[in-house]
């Protein structure tokens, strides 16, 4: 019977402290900031340019700063999370002719959220998010040469697994909308109508000290920019791979 007691008191003690552990991998992914390397894919495509599909793709380096943290601030396990990302190269605009693009995109966005832990690996975050987009496309052929730029808001879910300690695994989706765009050609601009984002990623997190972490993800944005005055849409699908390292508060 005394053995049975020890064994459960045992028990009873050591669960709590397991749970905290695993939840400890978490909040601490969470409580970073971060620099990354990365590299976007663009593939844009414009399906009825003067009755011809033209495309703009290729692969474009950069960097991200990020910073997130996740406190007891009003809801409890609140989230708080805001990122910077600059990528500039070239790709290659082809349809009505072949061109050399002097590409250059700015990307940024702010989310909060409200974190609930499921079980002591496990924990899932609802937050909202306004972001920032900007694509410039530097044509050889400046007659086409353009700044599409637009904002967005959004509702989406991040999930976050700790299969094992260190280590945190995530994966996120967003259901957003588009609004405020603007293209701006030739000394001229003309208004962009607003349309669906959508969003989804999956990261991995691996802390090699209490303060040091390393991490790695995949991102995948797909959106129109469907003009209000000239009948062309342009299709964009954006794929961000990120590598880099953060420091942990």
């Amino acid at each position: 019977k005394n053995i049975k007691n020890i064994v459960l008191i045992t028990a009873a003690t050591l669960v709590p402290l397991a749970a905290y552990a695993d939840t400890a991998d978490i909040l601490s992914a969470n409580n970073q900031a971060a620099v990354q390397i990365t590299s976007q894919n663009i593939s844009i495509s414009a399906p009825q340019y003067n009755g011809i599909t033209a495309n703009d793709t290729g692969n474009v380096p950069g960097f991200a700063l990020s910073a997130s943290m996740m406190k007891n601030l009003w809801l409890g396990n609140d989230y708080i999370e805001a990122s910077y990302g600059y990528n500039r190269g070239n790709t290659g605009w082809s349809g009505p002719g072949s061109f050399s693009d002097a590409t250059k995109l700015k990307n940024a966005n702010i989310r909060y959220g409200k974190g609930f832990s499921l079980n002591n690996q496990v924990m899932l975050t609802p937050y909202g998010e306004l972001g920032y987009h900007a694509w410039y496309d530097g044509s050889s052929a400046p007659t086409i040469s353009a700044d599409f730029t637009n904002e967005y808001y959004g509702a989406g879910v991040l999930g976050e697994y700790s299969p094992a300690k260190q280590w945190v695994l995530s994966a996120n989706a967003l259901l957003g909308r588009t609004f405020g765009g603007n293209a701006a050609s030739g000394g001229q601009s003309s208004s962009i109508n607003d349309t669906t984002l959508y969003q989804v990623g999956i990261a991995a997190d691996y802390a090699f000290t209490s303060a040091i972490h390393a991490n790695i993800g995949l991102n995948y944005t797909t959106f129109n920019y469907p003009s209000s005055s000239q009948n062309v849409q342009l299709d964009n699908k954006l794929t961000t791979f990120k590598i880099g390292l953060g420091y942990a508060f």
